[in-house]
């Protein structure tokens, strides 16, 4: 039998509940929705930071961000990237005879840009122009030789755009033609990569941009959605006043300010002032009423439209395989590297909290011999699972660093074969999320620095609409959690 080809593919900022497998009754993701039917379901799959850079890092090395040491997103004039001699599943798969491919979306450096292990990047890094001038963004200049200027494709600073970005709040149709759209880009080269792939056994993560804000669908795309079809979420009448106080902040941050590329861009005045003062800071029922219903649906109806787009490219890259023959031996695993809080709690995008809707994220595994299929796993995984995964299906796991130590030994993550086979027993017992967050299977600790601390009970509770910190009942469990955080990253409260 020969050794598996994987396929990885990546959506950027995708909340897990985001998918007609999971439940959503609006977005269309046939293609997605096949790897779920054909394969395992993981509804307790974690992102160790919910920020792109780390959480990718975490994918690459194997590592909580406590130890590959990435912590903050890659900017313009700021490097983000994994230590030079860190070593990555990629170049372990390629010493092991593999081409090693990715398209799309990297947006991670490394100190030494051999270390990442790639035999060929393509990379479209992202809808907005982040890269300094010595890294390469094969899109952009795709672009431009369609005759296209990158500032036509960024929605936020075009004049033209301006006033319905800001009343929108980033949620606008897509300026240019669809085979313009990053994401067209992204599955029309994969598409390509697979079509052209011989006898050597490949890894290719391809790592779509969307739906990352800004919400920005091609036409055909947004026409297909309703706003008026779409589910707001659940947010009970003063649900934020049992929570951090960062919370409400960052719900009014998130009303007053239009987003910025990258998020909510400085505090308004209004706001910087409620930080200042928390007494200024408005009630939940005054937060619920600042972004007006309407807006709310638009904003949800074109992250899904992006959503959508994607799966037509799954469902492409499915079918190549399909008729390349080579689906029966290609092991696909889909992903997202954070959710999006998606009006959730009142919040939008990413930011400050550790809610469900931006740390947990969608994770299917389907593999060539039907191994899981149908079925659906409530365990604890991890991003950081992936690396000891792949090299385990590759037949790599015993390669050594260039130090001499086996790669296994400095991971965090766990293969999931285990679990495939059986997915009711355990691989992790807790994950830590970034530095200041516990799940275990039942509950949830989130420390916050001079605020409230939260503890939900995931069981009962997987909204987590009640924080149940202080509460009597729950002192032991939430002292027990409180104490294991603590001393996992040596915290002085």
């Amino acid at each position: 039998m020969p050794r598996p080809n994987i396929l990885l593919i990546t959506t950027d900022e995708q909340n897990a509940r985001a998918a007609g497998y999971a439940g959503d009754p609006t977005v269309r993701t046939p293609s997605i929705d096949r790897i779920a039917r054909e394969g395992m379901v993981f509804n307790r799959a974690y992102t160790t930071q919910p920020l792109c850079t780390p959480a990718r890092a975490s994918v690459w090395t194997g590592q909580h961000v406590s130890r590959h040491n990435v912590n903050g997103n890659i900017f313009t004039g700021r490097k983000e990237g994994v230590r030079a001699g860190t070593v990555t599943f990629s170049n372990l798969l390629r010493r092991a005879g593999y081409e090693t491919a990715l398209i799309g979306k990297r947006h991670l450096g490394f100190e030494n840009e051999a270390d990442i292990g790639l035999d060929y990047q393509d990379l479209a890094e992202s809808k907005f122009d982040f890269n300094p001038p010595h890294r390469t963004d094969h899109y952009r200049h795709w672009l431009a030789e369609q005759g296209h200027a990158k500032e036509e494709i960024e929605t936020w600073v075009r004049r033209d755009m301006h006033e319905e970005y800001v009343r929108n709040y980033g949620a606008v149709r897509h300026p240019l033609g669809e085979d313009l759209y990053i994401d067209s880009y992204i599955g029309r080269r994969s598409v390509e990569y697979l079509r052209s792939r011989g006898e050597r056994p490949f890894f290719l993560w391809t790592s779509f941009c969307a739906p990352h804000h800004p919400y920005d669908p091609p036409a055909r795309y947004d026409e297909m959605y309703d706003p008026d079809d779409v589910v707001l979420p659940e947010r009970p009448d003063g649900e934020l006043e049992g929570k951090p106080l960062r919370h409400r902040i960052w719900a009014v941050r998130c009303a007053r300010n239009a987003p910025a590329p990258h998020g909510w861009g400085a505090p308004s005045q209004e706001v910087q002032a409620m930080m200042e003062n928390p007494e200024l800071c408005p009630s939940t029922a005054e937060i619920a009423g600042m972004i007006p219903e309407d807006v709310q649906r638009l904003m949800i109806a074109r992250y899904y439209a992006t959503i959508t787009l994607d799966d037509d490219w799954i469902g492409r890259m499915l079918d190549t395989l399909q008729e390349r023959g080579l689906l029966e031996n290609t092991i696909v695993v889909f992903a997202s590297d954070h959710g999006d809080h998606l009006g959730e709690h009142h919040v939008w995008l990413k930011g400050t909290t550790m809610y469900e809707s931006l740390v947990r994220v969608p994770f299917l595994v389907r593999m060539p011999d039907g191994l899981g299929a149908g079925r659906s796993c409530d365990e604890l995984v991890s991003l950081f699972d992936l690396a000891p995964t792949f090299l385990r299906w590759a037949d790599a796991e015993q390669l050594y660093t260039p130090e001499g130590h086996e790669f296994r030994e400095e991971l965090d993550g766990r293969p999931l074969d285990s679990l495939l086979e059986c997915p009711g027993e355990p691989i992790h017992d807790e994950l830590f999320i970034g530095t200041r967050a516990l799940v275990t299977r039942e509950w949830k600790y989130v420390w916050n620095r001079g605020d409230l601390p939260e503890l939900y009970n995931l069981q009962d509770d997987p909204g987590e609409l009640t924080n149940l910190t202080g509460r009597p009942e729950y002192t032991d469990v939430e002292l027990a959690l409180r104490e294991r955080l603590h001393a996992r990253f040596n915290i002085n409260p």
